[in-house]
């Protein structure tokens, strides 16, 4: 029909593997960035105290930007975040390559990672709205694992790179496929963007967090959780008992009202208003020696 907006093909699969990828890359570079850091020392004739800060200042824009996501994701796209992102991270990387000096080095790399900072929180949001519940944990555990395969894999030849191609051809070498794989997600990746909506419409981001620090099973004491270290085992005073189990194979009958079970104290009671001593009842799933 005129006027009817298809909606967009989605496919978790694909999403998956292209995000695992460029978890991969992310986590690469974050391998490969200190021994870069070793070469630019001996090159630019800086202080190790100077790369530390500028180790510092990427990791603090970095999770300053992800505090903005929990905004920025009911307004943008996860796709847009992603793939913009993945942009500006591949080519601050390999931008790099570029430098003259310290400074004109240092701009590139805070902005390469801050390119970086949607791929855990906002990644992770995209496979939470694609995958159903009952695959939502394989499919970020899967995320997450291709991020360790990029940590593995550099930590092993990472060196050898760098010794074959120097720290400038290394960071174009990983900062192209970081460029390609952003462009794949722009493309490929698409979402229906109800969860937004849905977010829109139950309230402000102030009011989200609002409704999570007022949750007593989050930030009580002894709750399982951020506060609570994880450890509080005890039944959040919100739920409910689970229902009894039911009978499985191989359980012994129950008593019938022939066997005359009767309760160890009710027995006792019994037997000495009679005068007389209590007879023991055997278990019915015991036969008597």
């Amino acid at each position: 029909m005129h006027g009817v907006q298809a909606m967009p093909e989605i496919n978790p699969n694909r999403s998956l593997g292209l995000l695992s990828i460029a978890h991969a890359v992310n986590h690469a570079q974050a391998v490969l960035l200190p021994l870069i850091f070793i070469a630019i020392i001996r090159e630019f004739g800086v202080s190790v105290e100077t790369i530390a800060f500028l180790a510092a200042a990427g990791s603090f824009a970095s999770g300053m930007v992800q505090l903005s996501y929990a905004e920025l994701t009911r307004r943008v796209s996860r796709r847009a975040l992603l793939g913009l992102g993945g942009l500006l991270f591949g080519g601050g990387f390999a931008a790099q390559a570029l430098a003259t000096g310290f400074t004109s080095f240092g701009v590139p790399n805070i902005l390469s990672r801050i390119g970086g900072s949607p791929q855990h929180p906002v990644g992770n949001g995209l496979l939470a709205e694609q995958f159903p519940p009952a695959r939502r944990g394989f499919a970020i555990s899967a995320h997450i694992a291709g991020g360790n395969v990029g940590t593995v894999v550099v930590a092993l030849i990472g060196a050898p790179i760098i010794a074959a191609f120097g720290w400038r051809g290394a960071s174009i070498g990983f900062g192209i496929p970081a460029v390609i794989i952003a462009v794949a997600i722009l493309l490929f990746v698409h979402e229906r963007g109800t969860d937004r909506a849905a977010a829109v419409a139950s309230g402000s981001t102030r009011d989200s967090f609002r409704s999570i620090l007022r949750d007593r099973g989050f930030c009580g004491p002894g709750q399982g959780g951020p506060r609570g270290g994880g450890g509080g085992r005890r039944t959040p005073p919100h739920t409910t008992p689970p229902p009894p189990r039911p009978g499985q194979p191989g359980d012994p009958p129950p008593p019938s009202a022939e066997q005359g079970v009767t309760l160890p104290g009710a027995e006792r009671r019994g037997a000495a208003k009679k005068g007389n001593s209590p007879t023991p009842v055997p278990h019915p799933a015991v036969a008597p020696r």
